[in-house]
């Protein structure tokens, strides 16, 4: 980021083609707490310290093409108990049923991610998993893809209101910076968009009023770094 006179001006971008520099009214970092907390460490080490405590776990999702439909249009999908690595199996469509996505995550699977583990090797246990239920076997399989995400899901502070609060006010110290990510409201996508929304109102204060730090200016860009 770029900062000058104790507020934040723009972006300050590295590629293979070197470094640009960008001018903005504000600043929105929608990435993970671990991050925006590197990010904004040589401007707001406190603010970093906070984002640095939020925990992530991991999170593997396979996707698997197969010759013939899986799910039928009546069950579409399947959630597992947490005692299974696979915590849900589904397809993506009505007409889609011979793609299956398979999502790793929770208590039980986190042993096996943290070894990481080939797709290979995931793709083969969402079956077996998903066959003690609907059919299923690998030799139906025409192709698949996946990937862990070792920063899957966030997981909520001890005291997350406090987090929160300790969070706002330590913005209002670095104006033009704003924040929205899975660590404010949930890991969910609805609790994602929720907390897009409120930053978006913290940035949309009525034009002509005096702006306060952290919102709306004459010209906003919202970065996805």
């Amino acid at each position: 980021m770029i900062v000058r006179d104790g507020r934040v001006a723009g972006l300050r971008i590295q590629d293979k083609r070197g470094t640009e520099e960008l001018a903005f009214d504000h600043v929105v970092l929608a990435t993970p707490a671990s991050i925006s907390s590197a990010l904004v460490r040589p401007q707001a080490p406190e603010l970093a310290d906070l984002l640095a405590s939020v925990r992530y776990h991991p999170v593997a999702v396979v996707v698997a093409e197969y010759t013939r439909p899986i799910f039928d249009r009546e069950v579409r999908a399947l959630v597992f108990p947490p005692d299974q690595i696979l915590s849900n199996a589904g397809v993506y469509g009505v007409e889609e049923r011979h793609i299956v996505r398979y999502t790793f995550s929770g208590r039980t699977a986190r042993e096996l991610l943290a070894g990481e583990p080939d797709i290979a090797t995931l793709v083969d246990l969402g079956e077996k998993a998903l066959a003690q239920y609907i059919p299923v076997s690998g030799t139906e399989r025409i192709s698949f893809a996946g990937k862990v995400m070792k920063a899957g899901l966030c997981a909520y502070t001890p005291d997350h209101e406090r987090f929160v609060a300790g969070m706002l006010d330590q913005l209002r110290l670095l104006p033009g910076l704003e924040l929205a990510g899975d660590y404010l409201r949930g890991a969910s996508i609805e609790a994602c968009f929720q907390a897009a929304r409120d930053c978006a109102d913290r940035l949309s204060m009525l034009e002509g009023d005096q702006a306060e730090p952290n919102t709306l200016g004459a010209k906003t860009v919202l970065e996805t770094v």
